[in-house]
């Protein structure tokens, strides 16, 4: 089951976001039977205003998953939605994971660093820190199972289990997504290698589910996107959404419209940010401001 997870710089998150399963018994004591022996929710629901970065967090469980995946990682899946925090000229670009699982027997931990780069028009995921760690359920303190940093893995206990002297691997895939040549998935495994199998039992449990894939079929495609540049021709209907969306707390300062080729267009946001003046392209946005940016101007008119 999953305890706590994590994230920091991705997307809407700048600073450190801890989304927890843990239950608060001291000051809530209702509904007993709603919390695990561990003192875990069965059931959680986030709730936040629009652009609150609710779809940032589900769409961060996803990414986890994929990164310890590596077929995943080989064909580099929707690496657009591998993204550092947006807001600021010169940031740090290393995104940061951390997640907690507690099963039967463990509690495992685990934390990866990594960052898009583009290097000759080829984007890639580059892996800067990583760590598994465990314990025992009956006990206290953690374990590390390995460290890496960059290619540099320090896997002692892994290493004379698996009658390997050093692992070499790629700076583009995780540690976790290289031991799956060695896990039985289909039987037992020895011990250490049995709490990587574990730690990717739980990884392969998370199921996501949403309406992004509809979003994009309704809202971006070329005769919507044609209709709806029409609409924002119009400067009543482009500063009345603008004025609402304002109202809404969502700080868009102005919608463009950019041509690109085979008769399409783009459509960019433009926030201000203090002085500061950045543009997000609309698949960027939350979910929630991708439907008002297209269902306002039918509304308005």
């Amino acid at each position: 089951m999953l305890k706590e997870f994590t994230i920091e710089n991705y997307k809407s998150f700048k600073n450190e976001v801890t989304f927890t399963m843990e239950a608060d018994t001291l000051s809530v004591t209702e509904h007993p039977h709603h919390i695990t022996e561990n003192g875990l929710l069965k059931v959680a629901s986030i709730y936040g205003p629009n652009a609150g970065g609710k779809t940032n967090l589900l769409k961060a469980f996803l990414i986890l998953k994929k990164l310890t995946n590596p077929y995943d990682i080989e064909r580099n899946i929707n690496l657009k939605d591998i993204e550092p925090f947006k807001f600021i000229k010169e940031g740090d670009k290393i995104i940061t994971f951390k997640v907690f699982f507690i099963d039967d027997k463990y509690e495992i931990g685990y934390h990866v660093s990594f960052e898009k780069v583009t290097v000759n028009e080829i984007t890639k995921i580059i892996i800067h820190y990583e760590n598994l760690s465990y314990r025992l359920l009956n006990e206290n303190k953690f374990n590390n199972l390995f460290i890496r940093n960059g290619q540099n893995i320090i896997a002692e206990k892994l290493s004379k289990e698996l009658k390997i002297s050093s692992f070499r691997i790629s700076d583009t895939i995780t540690f976790v997504s290289f031991l799956n040549q060695y896990i039985n998935f289909l039987g037992e495994n020895p011990c250490y290698l049995d709490i990587v199998s574990r730690f990717k039992y739980q990884i392969r449990s998370i199921v996501y589910t949403n309406n992004l894939n509809e979003i994009n079929k309704t809202y971006f495609n070329i005769s919507t996107l044609n209709v709806l540049e029409k609409q924002y021709s119009s400067p009543y209907i482009k500063d009345n959404v603008i004025n609402i969306l304002n109202n809404l707390d969502i700080n868009i300062s102005n919608i463009i419209f950019e041509k690109i080729p085979n008769n399409r267009s783009r459509i960019f946001c433009e926030h201000f940010i203090g002085e500061e003046k950045y543009i997000l392209s609309l698949e960027e946005e939350s979910a929630g401001t991708i439907t008002l940016i297209h269902s306002l101007p039918t509304l308005i008119s």
